[in-house]
């Protein structure tokens, strides 16, 4: 019995060995970036494999570094294939504007794998769809496809961008997370989804799986802030999915930027009120803004038809009723209709209403 157990196990390390020798890796994920109606949604979440933990290391482990050299000959061996693809954008706006080679980073790259044209009944402004790949080299050298994404190309508006790849350290493991946006190019607005994914595996390969934060908040960007060599998050917090009607495309994000920033502890646990988050946020208050429709403000007076003044006052201390009679002492009245410019927006209450991430120090002076 010993010896036929012997023989069993010596048979499943040739077969893993061999598996492991293959090269490029079969996809273990598939996600899909799409648009439902007029707003464009994004999917990008890999799909889960079966069975297994995830193998990265633990937090506070240190990974065995990379081989830069290695990495960049792979990097422009996988992506060249990227052109032979892409060719089909003509006079659409182009959904994958920069060169996938300079994304390269840590062992990950991207690069449009398929470009499949459209025929009906698809939308009579939908000109194709690019099927992308996440790559990443595996420590044997292999190339693993760990997660895919969809994007819609439109003759006119409509296109769905990819951008901001950007890698790094997040939780502090020597293993770098992944961050991309995928932007909808419409007349008037352009809504944002980001996506930010840490690599796992299991009995059924290599992935990418959606890094969990603090409220489920979205991610707009990945930063060094502190140069501590771990990234941190920037997020809209619960203001990402606020908008305002525009005259045309449909509703438009207020806040296109990152009002807020999470500071990276380590092992994916953060700091929403660390000196750098304070210091963010003080800056994105700081940034000029184009009001919105409805009654100036008297000479000199805050401005409540800006959105970006709205928040920051509910961020400075100000209570939801405090920022409420402000908006009303300006604004006679409020509406949706973006033909009506002697009204505000009503979502600028919606705002007010919101409870904010965090609260600067300083208090609010209306």
């Amino acid at each position: 019995m010993a010896l036929r157990a012997l023989a069993a196990l010596a048979l499943v390390t040739i077969a893993i060995g061999c598996h492991r020798r293959r090269g490029v890796r079969g996809r273990a994920s598939h996600g899909a970036v799409g648009r439902s109606g007029s707003s464009s949604t994004a999917r990008a979440a890999a799909a889960s494999a079966p069975g297994g933990e995830s193998a990265k290391p633990a937090p506070g482990a240190v990974a065995r570094p990379r081989d830069a050299a290695a990495d960049r000959r792979w990097c422009l061996e996988q992506t060249k294939s990227h052109y032979l693809v892409f060719q089909h954008a003509g006079s659409a706006t182009n959904p994958l504007p920069r060169a996938p080679e300079l994304d390269c980073r840590e062992g990950f790259a991207w690069r449009a794998v398929r470009y499949t044209a459209a025929r009906p009944p698809d939308d009579e402004w939908l000109q194709g769809r690019y099927d992308v790949d996440i790559l990443h080299r595996e420590s044997d050298g292999a190339t693993a496809v760990v997660g895919s994404l969809q994007l819609r190309v439109a003759r006119g508006w409509g296109t769905e961008a990819f951008g901001d790849f950007t890698v790094g350290d997040v939780d502090g493991d020597g293993v770098g997370e992944v961050f991309w946006s995928v932007t909808l190019m419409e007349e008037g607005r352009r809504p944002s989804a980001g996506h930010l994914m840490r690599l796992a595996s299991s009995a059924g390969g290599t992935r990418l799986e959606p890094v969990p934060l603090p409220g489920s908040v979205e991610p707009s960007a990945l930063v060094d802030v502190d140069r501590d060599g771990r990234f941190d998050v920037v997020t809209n917090g619960v203001y990402g999915a606020a908008t305002h009607e525009t005259e045309v495309g449909g509703p438009a994000p207020w806040f296109a930027d990152g009002l807020f920033l999470l500071r990276s502890l380590g092992g994916l646990r953060f700091d929403a009120q660390s000196p750098d988050s304070e210091r963010w946020t003080r800056a994105a208050c700081a940034r000029a803004e184009t009001p919105e429709r409805g009654p100036e403000p008297a000479p000199g007076a805050t401005d409540w038809r800006v959105g970006r003044n709205v928040v920051c006052a509910r961020i400075r201390g100000a209570s939801k009723g405090e920022v409420e009679r402000a908006i009303r002492a300006q604004c006679r009245s409020f509406t949706r209709d973006v033909r009506d410019w002697t009204a505000c927006p009503a979502s600028l209450l919606e705002l007010a209403a919101a409870e904010p991430d965090t609260h600067l120090t300083a208090p609010a002076k209306l």
